[in-house]
C-alpha cells in the first residue's frame, strides 16, 4: 500500500481516547499481573476491616442473605480495587502532580 494513496484515519475524539485509555487500564486491572500486586501488600485496615465483616456476615442465619451480602461487598470491593489500580496507573502515565 502506498502510503500517499491511503485514506488517513480520522483523529479520534477526547472522549474516544478516553475509553480506549479506561478499556486498556481496565483489562491491566483485571489481569493475573495486577492480582500478583494486589497479594504483595499486606495492609492493617484492610485487614481489620474484613475480619469485622467476617465477624457481622457469621450473624446472618439465613444463608442466602448471608451469601447475596457477602456478593455486593465482593463486587464493591472489586470495583474500588479496580479504581485504585486505574487511578494509580494513570497517574504515574500522565506524571499528574498534586500541589499543596
Amino acid at each position: 500500500m502506498d502510503i500517499l494513496t491511503r485514506t488517513p484515519t480520522r483523529p479520534r475524539s477526547a472522549a474516544e481516547r478516553w475509553q480506549q485509555k479506561a478499556d486498556y487500564f481496565y483489562t491491566l486491572a483485571d489481569s493475573e499481573f495486577a492480582a500478583q500486586l494486589a497479594e504483595k501488600f499486606t495492609i492493617p485496615d484492610i485487614q481489620q476491616a474484613e475480619a469485622a465483616f467476617k465477624e457481622t456476615l457469621d450473624r446472618i442465619s439465613d444463608p442466602e442473605l448471608r451469601f447475596e451480602i457477602d456478593s455486593a461487598a465482593g463486587r464493591i470491593s472489586r470495583a474500588y480495587q479496580m479504581l485504585g489500580f486505574c487511578a494509580g496507573c494513570l497517574s504515574q502515565e500522565t506524571g499528574a502532580h498534586y500541589n499543596y
